[in-house]
């Protein structure tokens, strides 16, 4: 559905940056009616795949809340029915960063409009991979970095969540939440090896 949304030319380039010569571009849904032709679009194949509405909302929950082993369990779930051998990452030709990025992004559309929704999009010191803003203050933020287990390198998933966390941390992903008026910033790792998820949340101090 996105490949055909911007074959189509329905997408809107929010950022475009230069990495290594060539053009790596930041793309978003343009209006309500096209966000609304994604969601329904997105929650239908989710729902043939076995997940379905209530398993989003639930999820969602976990999310807003800081609930980290409840939205680990629910997203695996989501992945087991929804994602192939080869999307997740053991493929030779997989980007399961990538695609595990793309997934929850689809997940979180639904927050709109009471949550802003960005991916890779500039904050603090670098770009994190997801920002939950809210809408109107008050309201909680989330910031969401995946990292991959390099099990053949003798990487755990502790070591991966660990490394998510001290990115978030070091490179101040919080900044923007704090700055559109969050009442709380839950900083969330995801772990993959597969289609097995992991996750581990921490509430960020507001800065002095």
């Amino acid at each position: 559905m996105w490949s055909l949304l911007l074959t189509a030319g329905y997408l809107r380039a929010d950022d475009v940056r230069y990495e290594h010569g060539e053009a790596v571009v930041s793309l978003a849904i343009p209006n309500v009616e096209v966000n609304n032709v994604w969601r329904r679009s997105f929650l239908s194949w989710l729902q043939r795949s076995g997940g379905g509405e209530a398993s989003v909302k639930r999820l969602h929950q976990a999310l807003l809340s800081g609930q980290t082993q409840d939205l680990a369990r629910l997203l695996a779930k989501l992945v087991q029915n929804a994602l192939s051998y080869h999307d997740t990452g053991l493929g030779p030709d997989s980007a399961p960063e990538r695609v595990y990025q793309a997934f929850t992004l689809g997940l979180l559309v639904s927050l709109e409009p009471g949550w802003r929704v960005r991916s890779n999009r500039e904050s603090g010191l670098g770009r994190a991979d997801v920002l939950i803003l809210p809408s109107a203050p008050g309201r909680p933020g989330v910031v969401l970095e995946f990292k991959r287990v390099w099990v053949e390198e003798g990487e755990t998933p502790d070591q991966a969540l660990n490394d998510a966390q001290r990115q978030i941390t070091e490179r101040r992903y919080a900044a923007e939440l704090w700055a559109a008026g969050s009442s709380v910033v839950y900083a969330v790792a995801i772990a993959f090896e597969g289609k097995r998820v992991w996750a581990r949340g921490e509430q960020v101090s507001p800065p002095a």
